[in-house]
């Protein structure tokens, strides 16, 4: 059997899923092929979901931690229909937030597992479909936890908590590298998955990651990314805005690629003593946080006012422009602050 496994590139979470779904592949000896998946770019969306209509008639396609929001429904609808029509099979394991119309609608061509958002994480789902009673996947079902749902507790910390920010930092640096270049960001993201689906357990829970996981071309990576982040990290809080629009206070900047998303709206909502962080990128992706004494504030809601969509505490959408230069980023705050403060007043 064929199997093409597509997991969210961008999160600890998402390649957590892929190591475990590799070690699934392995297991049972198939044909597979790990691949990755984002909300943005567009095109390129629509051109892995092309990707997965085109499979063989044999195939089994998996897409694990990755929600179905704004136009995604269209696109998987066409392939599923496709490939199921050749007897392929389609499997979608995932925690955001879906709409009942959507997950019915697709249910008719795929296998769809949704939990709640903080019942399990992806890498937990794949754990649970496929490679139960493995301990390397146990662990790394539990980092992925980790990074995607216990990150924002503190007390306690979980016991592979350690390993989030190393992990987190050197996946948005192989994103970063990878740029544009799919098949780049997809070499150098297989290589962390190759690592992670290889670490013990006994490792993972020790938090001893230093062999076989973090080698010396780890370490390399981590420090020039920690070199880049600083230096980034101070431009896009220099240049920060804060608004007040009703009852909420929030915070807006640009953000290079090289700050995780996490790392950006925490920075913001600490130095702005705001409650809703958003943080926008070059290519017009937007990430939304809020903080942990709104609990009223959705970011999922938020999101669909930019064509995305997430969890309640963390989401990213779209501005629908790129940014080339500093009068970008002005015209970039401007949207995010009137299309909230329509909604939000």
């Amino acid at each position: 059997m064929k199997v093409s496994v597509y997991t969210h590139r961008v999160d600890c979470d998402g390649i957590c899923s892929a190591a475990i779904l590799k070690r699934y592949i392995e297991k049972e000896n198939f044909e597979g092929r790990i691949d990755f998946i984002n909300y943005d770019p567009p095109g390129e969306l629509a051109e892995i979901f092309k990707e997965i209509g085109d499979l063989d008639s044999e195939a089994t396609a998996i897409i694990a931690d990755f929600g179905c929001s704004g136009g995604i429904e269209s696109l998987a609808e066409t392939a599923f229909r496709k490939l199921k029509s050749k007897g392929g099979n389609i499997v979608w394991l995932d925690h955001h937030k879906w709409d009942d119309g959507g997950r019915q609608n697709l249910s008719r061509f795929a296998k769809i597992r949704l939990s709640g958002s903080r019942e399990f994480c992806g890498a937990e789902l794949s754990y649970l479909e496929y490679m139960k009673d493995d301990k390397i996947s146990e662990a790394l079902a539990k980092l992925g936890r980790d990074a995607d749902i216990d990150m924002w507790k503190t007390d306690p910390p979980s016991p592979t908590y350690a390993l989030t920010l190393p992990i987190g930092n050197i996946i948005t640096y192989y994103n970063y590298l990878g740029g544009k270049d799919r098949e780049k960001r997809r070499k150098l993201l297989s290589s962390l998955v190759d690592k992670l689906s290889k670490v013990s357990l006994q490792q993972i829970l020790n938090k001893d990651f230093k062999q076989p996981l973090w080698d010396k071309d780890l370490e390399n990576d981590w420090e020039k990314y920690r070199g880049l982040e600083v230096s980034k990290l101070e431009e896009c809080l220099s240049t920060a805005e804060t608004f007040k629009s009703g009852s909420y206070s929030c915070s807006i900047g640009f953000a290079d690629d090289i700050i995780s998303s996490s790392l950006a709206c925490g920075s913001l909502l600490t130095k702005g003593n705001t409650q809703i962080a958003f943080a926008f990128h070059q290519d017009g992706r937007l990430s939304i946080r809020r903080d942990n004494s709104r609990l009223d504030i959705k970011c999922n809601k938020i999101a669909k006012l930019f064509g995305g969509g997430g969890h309640e505490y963390a989401a990213g959408g779209n501005l629908g422009m790129e940014i080339q230069n500093t009068e970008d980023i002005s015209k970039a705050k401007e949207l995010i602050r009137s299309r909230f403060s329509t909604q939000y007043k």
